[in-house]
């Protein structure tokens, strides 16, 4: 059997045995190699912070990149193989009705986009009322954010469960006028997340520009990189903005 048959074996087993729970960090690699498998390299945005599922099925598949079409076939199939038992070797029996529905279904691709994430806040920042504020920030509502600081000052400093700020959400948002309040308010202009990303980081990989320069002129740290070594000035997609901070770095 070829490897392609012996992964489309594999996958359709998996799929037809109901009694198997599958935790999420699996299902998530499932999804990254049929991804590898089906399309190639991640090139596509980085979802936002809100899309908790969405977020964590790109990182999983963003990971793989490199890798080739076969050799995420034989990863799947091994993953199978570690999480199941299937023998590779065995003839099983699929049922019509499995059989059909199998041909419907993408096979542990998208099966993740029904998972859920445990991915800290939950699905929904406006289900959290601790993280009220968060979502505020992220809708530019400067008057209730406001009013929730006057009321406990040590909010401006609050970071979520992710290690994100007020001014993180903002950027990821595109609220600009929220960010410039922000920034008024002399909130930490390169604070990071558990990842190592700073706001300006959020705003270049979000394409608002006119934030990121404005983050700039107002003294964002450029030379900060993410937990994995990575400054998100060192390959920005967007011509105008990089004349623009080529010339912005030789006045300054």
């Amino acid at each position: 059997m070829d490897l392609e048959k012996q992964f489309e074996a594999a996958s359709n087993y998996i799929k037809s045995q109901k009694e198997f729970t599958i935790d999420n960090d699996t299902l998530l690699k499932f999804y990254g190699y049929y991804k590898i498998i089906t399309i190639g390299n991640c090139e596509t945005k980085r979802p936002g912070v809100f899309d908790f599922v969405n977020r964590a099925k790109w990182d999983s598949w963003n990971s793989m990149n490199g890798m080739t079409k076969e050799e995420a076939m034989q990863k799947y199939i091994d993953l199978v193989i570690e999480k199941t038992g299937w023998d590779i070797n065995k003839t099983y029996e699929i049922s019509a009705k499995d059989s059909s529905e199998l041909k419907n279904e993408v096979t542990m691709g998208n099966a993740v986009s029904t998972l859920q994430v445990e991915m800290g806040n939950g699905d929904s920042i406006e289900d959290n009322t601790n993280n009220e504020i968060f979502f505020l920030s992220s809708e530019g509502n400067i008057d209730k954010v406001k009013e929730l600081i006057i009321q406990q000052p040590e909010l401006m400093n609050k970071k979520d469960d992710n290690g994100l700020s007020l001014l993180h959400w903002a950027c990821d948002r595109g609220q600009m006028k929220m960010v410039q309040w922000l920034i008024e308010k002399d909130i930490n202009i390169n604070e990071k997340d558990n990842d190592g990303e700073t706001p300006l980081g959020y705003s270049i990989l979000c394409e608002y520009y006119d934030i990121a320069k404005f983050l700039i002129e107002k003294g964002a740290d450029v030379t900060l990189t993410n937990n994995d070594g990575e400054n998100p000035l060192s390959d920005v997609g967007n011509e105008e903005f990089n004349e623009w901070f080529k010339n912005f770095q030789k006045e300054y």
